[in-house]
């Protein structure tokens, strides 16, 4: 693996929001430090789900999520994806990353992403939380052309049994692949089912199911991934989540470890 090449992505994903950051979350910086929520589930921290809660207003995260899997072809491929986050308003969340890929296609920095979440309600009664995440993928990436959008829709609903209140997800997602090759999909779409259990105060377990469109015309990949979240102290979280491919077209297996830190 080249750490040049990864650290640069993390000092270029710092940059990317860093005037954001400062702009939006000025008047909260005398603010007490926020902590990491154990149950707020962001993308790849461990696994594919996401829910429909920001980061609350003046919140800042330095987020770092590792993949490794073993493709249906055989080829290993490993993701790595450091990401900066922050609450710039009730509601409203922003991140940057950068990922560093290798695998059998292509080995170093992939493409700029930047998204924003907007979470239009609370729950209430029935209704579920929604929110809408939208995101550019910049063309930085080795052989990457065009400037590929994300819309993705959210929705969460908790369950209370007993003393436990668990939680479901659902997430619909719209992609772009505006600067696709020959035989490459102009419109990938997926589909995430996911729960959440706590397991005490300081551990969180994780479970989706996913089917979603690969770039590649008629393939797909549908996986379960189950994981797990520690509180290690109240500012840091770590995950770990790992996959199964359910059918021949998928990857075997995945492995995912992530990390989580407010500042």
């Amino acid at each position: 693996m080249n750490i040049k090449a990864v650290v640069s992505n993390v000092i270029i994903c710092v940059f990317c929001l860093t005037a954001v950051v400062l702009t939006g979350t000025g008047n909260c910086i005398a603010q007490e430090r926020a902590g990491v929520d154990l149950a707020n589930l962001e993308p790849n921290l461990p696994l594919r789900v996401v829910d429909a809660v920001p980061i609350p207003s003046g919140a800042r995260q330095i987020q770092a999520a590792v993949r490794y899997q073993d493709p249906d072809e055989g080829k290993k491929e490993f993701y790595f994806q450091p990401r900066i986050a922050a609450g710039i308003a009730p509601n409203l969340q922003v991140a940057a990353d950068v990922p560093y890929i290798d695998n059998s296609d292509e080995k170093g920095s992939g493409d700029i992403g930047l998204e924003a979440l907007y979470r239009f309600n609370t729950e209430s009664g029935q209704l579920p939380s929604f929110a809408l995440m939208g995101r550019f993928e910049i063309p930085t990436g080795k052989g990457s052309s065009g400037l590929d959008t994300v819309l993705k829709l959210i929705a969460t609903k908790s369950f209370r049994s007993e003393a436990l209140m668990q939680r479901a997800h659902l997430n619909l997602e719209w992609k772009r692949n505006s600067g696709r090759d020959q035989g490459e999909r102009e419109n990938l779409y997926a589909a995430v089912l996911g729960v959440d259990i706590p397991v005490n105060k300081s551990m969180l377990l994780v479970a989706d199911i996913f089917r979603e469109q690969q770039r590649r015309e008629g393939k797909y990949t549908n996986m379960f991934e189950l994981g797990i979240r520690s509180q290690i102290r109240p500012d840091a979280v770590i995950s770990l989540g790992g996959g199964i491919g359910l059918w021949d077209e998928s990857p075997d297996w995945r492995v995912l470890l992530g990390f989580q830190f407010s500042f």
